[in-house]
């Protein structure tokens, strides 16, 4: 065997490792992928919740007074913020009432 046809051998056997580590690793991201959106999201409603109690216990709002966004957006831990962070997957979140959760209309994401 010549040193072209061991090379050639070593290199065609390397790529097949390559490719089949490649194709256990697939289903792991493929997976990781679909439960990051859902996670994303019930983080992002956990935020506005701490933030929308927050804006109700400074603004001495009761149980079912209707949230104002504007001033809920200034509690968020980020700066600069205009309107509310929007759900990773493109559902909308909805603030409704002071002593309500935000929720998401995408089921399953909630927390």
């Amino acid at each position: 065997m010549t040193d072209y046809n061991k090379r050639a051998v070593f290199y065609g056997l390397s790529g097949v490792v390559i490719l089949v580590l490649a194709l256990l690793a697939l289903p792991n991201f493929l997976r990781a992928r679909t439960t990051s959106a859902p996670m994303s999201c019930t983080a992002v409603l956990q935020m506005l919740n701490g933030a929308t109690q927050q804006w109700a216990i400074e603004n001495r709002a009761t149980n079912g007074q209707p949230v104002v966004i504007s001033e809920v957006v200034k509690y968020l831990p980020y700066k600069d913020v205009d309107s509310l962070p929007l759900c990773p997957s493109g559902g909308v979140i909805r603030l409704t009432v002071a002593g309500e959760p935000p929720r998401c209309n995408i089921p399953g994401h909630h927390f």
